[in-house]
């Protein structure tokens, strides 16, 4: 349980599921934050806020730490900075709380125009740097941790010393942020493994006969340098599950199985993070 965080880019109505049922996943968060589920993930362009607030609301308020995306392109000028300040003062609004724990920077890839600036370092790096003082710099921002769609984006945020935390994709189809964490562990840097069910896709590859829905957040959970899995949950029965997955020990006897049932390649190639790399192409990289 202390290692989930609530993920909830759909699990009610919003930009991304305009039509959706919005009540089985407020529900779901109620439950969640009973359990003691004291971490949340939300992003303010979603409009997914109102019902993290109504659940908050309806659990009594119970302690809860909130990590809100702040996404930017990177331009020339001060884009970034307009648009960070922008981003924690409408998640303030919406959540009805005075601080957040942790903004989490993200750079818009289809927002930036000049592509070549996804593969140079050093902008990389002066976004991360620009982003992180200015959120901190509002006083309503307790850490800034840097959002990373790549390899060559996570070594740029490890050398800006105000982001002291990063989050990437991780599960078995995106294992490339492994390399990273002898570093993360010894620096002692966070690190939020966002999608660990690979967005619902590695059930589907696997079918009615593979292994559990949930079986790929217990492999992220067997690394000890995933300080949270985030994981989007709409439904209690999905909660339900999440939390047994959390209470699995995951064996590492079976891996070749599973990835096998996901059609992964085994071990997965710690040089490109495994089958993901195959099904996504790369552009100045990034894996769009």
């Amino acid at each position: 349980m202390d290692r989930v965080c609530f993920g909830t880019s759909t699990f009610v109505a919003g930009r991304l599921s305009p039509g959706k049922d919005s009540e089985p996943g407020v529900t779901a968060l109620v439950r969640a934050l009973s359990d003691g589920l004291d971490w949340v993930h939300t992003n303010p362009a979603l409009g997914t806020q109102w019902a993290v607030r109504t659940a908050w609301e309806r659990a009594d308020r119970p302690p809860l730490r909130h990590a809100v995306k702040v996404e930017s392109p990177i331009t020339q000028g001060p884009a970034p900075r307009s648009a960070a300040r922008r981003s924690v003062e409408r998640s303030l609004h919406a959540l009805e709380v005075s601080r957040v724990h942790a903004a989490v920077l993200e750079i818009d890839l289809k927002g930036t125009e000049d592509l070549g600036a996804l593969s140079d370092p050093a902008r990389v790096r002066a976004f991360y740097a620009q982003a992180s003082e200015e959120v901190l710099a509002t006083g309503d921002v307790a850490e800034a941790f840097a959002y990373c769609h790549s390899p060559q984006h996570l070594a740029a945020a490890l050398a800006v010393e105000s982001v002291t935390g990063v989050a990437a994709q991780f599960s078995p189809a995106e294992t490339w942020p492994r390399r990273f964490f002898p570093e993360l562990r010894s620096r002692r840097l966070p690190f939020l493994g966002m999608a660990p069910l690979w967005r619902g896709r590695l059930t589907a590859r696997a079918g009615p006969g593979g292994p559990p829905a949930t079986t790929p957040l217990a492999w992220v959970l067997n690394h000890t340098d995933v300080s949270r899995a985030v994981v989007t949950v709409s439904s209690v029965d999905h909660w339900e599950g999440v939390l047994a997955a959390t209470r699995e020990r995951y064996d590492p006897a079976r891996e070749r199985g599973h990835f096998e049932a996901w059609g992964l390649d085994w071990p997965p190639d710690p040089l490109t993070g495994g089958a993901a790399a195959a099904d996504a192409p790369v552009e100045g990289g990034v894996r769009r």
